[in-house]
């Protein structure tokens, strides 16, 4: 989304419209999900996805005639992903359905588009709300929610510019760069945690916050919005997976991940228990971490890694 509201709002400063396609919510095997947005522009160049296929074919068309002709009504559009002989039919046959807003954004909306992507790009609360003829924006307005659309007298769709997929890595070594980079490609907020300040594995680790603290431990304090944070521990010991331990389980982080040996966890565990945190603790860490793929190199190790954090977040509601 950072990146989209960044081409949008260059767009904008050059005097041309743009179109916004962004999904607001879906059923199950719709291939488009909340907060998932595309952009056109008038040149005919396409940022982001809201689902691929010939739904997006068809609706890069509309956008072109769109921004050819002027004057788009903003709207709000459900498609259905298979045939039903209606105008509300996607093309695609995948089950399910999306709801999605659509609006050609003009020049006029650049100083509120600047606002929005200033908070997208430092990762602030900010809500902006887009109605059939009205655009507003509340800056640090907090949100439980990524996108919604309230339907009273009329419909209006509320986007949130905190991003609530995130992710905390606890280590900058090969597995916790390739990690930071698989979590970024999957629209996750990043937060890379290394007292080491010459490591080149985080070399052209873009979209990253990178945080460099005397200890692991004292990392943990430094995260914000820990009750909707994963975390990962990637140290380079079990001395250091055991020190970020001990700053970590001390916040409400919903899912705390460990990679390692069983004889490593085991170690793990019973140096937790010996600094003073029972099985009750232990109850809310994942070891090791990762879904079982066979895994030997960093990139194998933070797919298997990615796809677990993907499967708690949406099991614990957290996306």
């Amino acid at each position: 989304m950072q990146t989209i509201w960044h081409k949008l709002v260059a767009e904008l400063e050059a005097g041309r419209r743009v179109f916004l396609a962004l999904v607001i919510e879906s059923t199950r095997g719709s291939p488009g999900t909340p907060a998932c947005a595309l952009l056109v522009t008038e040149a005919g160049e396409q940022s982001g996805t809201i689902g691929g296929g010939s739904m997006e074919q068809s609706l890069f068309q509309l956008a072109r005639d769109a921004l050819q002709k002027g004057r788009y009504a903003t709207r709000v559009s459900r498609l259905e992903h298979r045939d039903t002989g209606r105008n509300d039919a996607s093309g695609l046959i995948c089950g399910g359905s999306q709801t999605n807003l659509l609006a050609e954004i003009d020049p006029s909306r650049l100083a509120m588009a600047k606002q929005v992507a200033e908070c997208f790009r430092n990762d602030r609360a900010g809500v902006l709300s887009i109605a059939a003829d009205s655009w507003s924006f509340e800056a640090d307005r907090q949100s439980s929610r990524s996108v919604w659309m309230e339907q009273a007298d009329e419909w209006r769709v509320h986007l949130s510019t905190r991003n609530r997929k995130r992710v905390a890595i606890f280590g900058g070594g090969h597995c916790g760069a390739a990690l930071a980079r698989q979590m970024v490609r999957l629209g996750f907020a990043v937060v890379l945690l290394e007292p080491r300040t010459d490591l080149f594995t985080l070399d052209g680790v873009k979209e990253i916050t990178i945080i460099h603290t005397d200890t692991f431990a004292a990392g943990a304090a430094q995260v914000n919005y820990p009750e909707i944070t994963f975390v990962v521990v990637l140290t380079p010991s079990a001395k250091q997976d055991i020190d970020a331990l001990s700053g970590i389980l001390r916040h409400p982080f919903p899912f705390i991940g460990v990679m390692g040996s069983r004889a490593k966890i085991s170690m793990i565990r019973e140096s937790i228990r010996e600094i003073g945190f029972g099985d009750e603790y232990w109850q809310r860490i994942t070891a090791p971490v990762g879904l079982p793929v066979a895994s030997d190199t960093p990139e194998e190790i933070a797919v298997s890694v990615a796809a677990q954090v993907l499967n708690e977040s949406r099991r614990l509601g957290m996306r």
